[in-house]
């Protein structure tokens, strides 16, 4: 019966999460909110079209120039294995203390208004980092800003497996995208251009270790534990 109802409560929440998938290359990723994401957009856009104009790359943003493109389309995670089941996927993901930040700077200091996801979880443009903190910690992903969701909560499939073949993370990113265009050439696949780090993280100017109090940090690896547990196990409260 538990199982039964896991499957069904990862049915309901995979409807809302997407893959990117190039039709032409047998090549999909897997969507992460503030993991390099606008950046790997626009270079699987780039291959897409090769002499794609800046207007172009920066509406790659949006979903329609992937469900527009002839080249490209956008499924569920839920439908992906099955309606592309020789697909090689991939995906970025990004230490949770280093995201949460990100996601506050760049939606809550640099935006003058909260999404309406945001507001309705009670935060607020310009509120305090502890009080962001906390109300990211008592919401449950099932509620939250797709920008706050556990990346765990993204990239498993129902059975509790990563999708994706190749998880990079963004702190090793360099070295992460050169592996992953060594594992493409094996497999007679197109490589992808450089990131240009789109929306580059601020983290290093944020100070993080003023930002976070002991407490804070308990609550941060207490609310994405599943992210730490299967993508950094070395990471501590």
């Amino acid at each position: 019966m538990q199982g039964r109802y896991i499957a069904m409560f990862w049915f309901r929440q995979k409807k809302r999460q997407s893959i990117i998938v190039l039709k032409d290359h047998n090549l999909a990723y897997v969507r992460v909110p503030k993991a390099a994401n606008s950046s790997i957009k626009q270079a699987l856009a780039s291959l897409m079209v090769p002499d794609i104009d800046e207007k172009t790359l920066r509406g790659t943003t949006k979903d329609d120039f992937w469900k527009k493109h002839p080249g490209s389309d956008i499924v569920m995670l839920r439908d992906f294995r099955k309606t592309y089941p020789r697909f090689f996927c991939f995906t970025f993901v990004r230490n949770p203390y280093d995201r949460l930040v990100s996601c506050y700077q760049n939606k809550l200091q640099e935006n003058e208004n909260a999404s309406q996801n945001m507001k309705r979880m009670g935060i607020e443009h310009g509120m305090p980092f502890d009080l962001f903190v906390r109300k990211v910690a008592a919401t449950p992903d099932r509620r939250v800003d797709v920008h706050l969701r556990s990346q765990a909560g993204m990239l498993l499939d129902w059975r509790g497996r990563v999708v994706a073949d190749y998880v990079g993370r963004v702190e090793t990113i360099g070295d992460d995208w050169q592996a992953l265009n060594t594992m493409l050439c094996a497999r007679g696949m197109p490589v992808l251009r450089d990131l240009g780090l789109v929306n580059a993280s601020r983290s290093e100017r944020s100070e993080l270790g003023q930002l976070y109090t002991p407490e804070l940090r308990s609550l941060v690896h207490g609310r994405y534990r599943r992210d730490f547990a299967l993508f950094y196990p070395e990471v501590e409260p």
